[in-house]
């Protein structure tokens, strides 16, 4: 089995593409920016959530005693 056509065929859609990504610059920047500012959102929620609903709180030793004191009030 030859890989050279399958080589030359993706350098080929390579070159395509960043050809097709110059002539529509805007374009271009555009869907990077977007990638770029949903990635980021992701990201910070991910990280917000995680430490708040798996770590808990840092600065209570027993978050059993908040959700206790919770449940008495209610």
């Amino acid at each position: 089995m030859d890989s050279a056509p399958l080589v030359a065929g993706v350098a080929h859609d390579i070159r395509d593409a960043i050809r097709r990504m110059r002539r529509a610059a805007l374009t271009t920047v555009v869907a990077v920016l977007t990638l770029g500012a949903g990635l980021a959102l992701n990201i910070g929620v991910f990280g917000v959530a995680n430490a708040v609903l798996f770590k808990g709180f840092a600065v209570v030793d027993r978050n059993d005693r908040i959700l206790s004191c919770i449940r008495l009030r209610s």
